[in-house]
């Protein structure tokens, strides 16, 4: 059995919305449509021929589809962070301060370190 792990996603509001809707209506979770996405991407970089994703939802078959094809036909353009996000270092950082999904590290059993551990960082 493959070792499962979590990962942190962030995404817009309204596609939350979105893929949460249609995971519920396919019946199927979030990470399967992550997953099954991330598989094709995998099998198509290392030149395998990817397995068929069915899914009940034609239009889902389809965009996976026109992604694929696009990622063959070499039509994707790598774009760094600064240059989709307009957003300098100290707002980034301000924000990541502040977005919630963090809120899990004030928790008291987050606590694993004292002042006693290790050396003191100064920059």
């Amino acid at each position: 059995m493959i070792k499962k792990e979590k990962i942190n996603v962030t995404i817009d509001s309204e596609l939350k919305k979105y893929i949460t809707t249609f995971a519920k209506e396919q019946r199927i979770t979030v990470s399967d449509i992550f997953r099954g996405f991330i598989l094709n991407l995998k099998q198509i970089k290392e030149k395998n021929t990817p397995e068929v994703i069915l899914c009940s939802d034609p239009d889902f078959n389809k965009s996976l589809k026109d992604t694929v094809s696009i990622l063959k036909t070499c039509r994707v353009k790598p774009h760094g962070y600064e240059e989709v996000f307009d957003i300098n270092e100290n707002e980034w950082r301000r924000c990541a301060a502040a977005n919630p999904v963090f809120d899990f590290l004030k928790e008291p059993e987050e606590e694993i370190y004292t002042l006693d551990d290790g050396k003191p960082f100064n920059n």
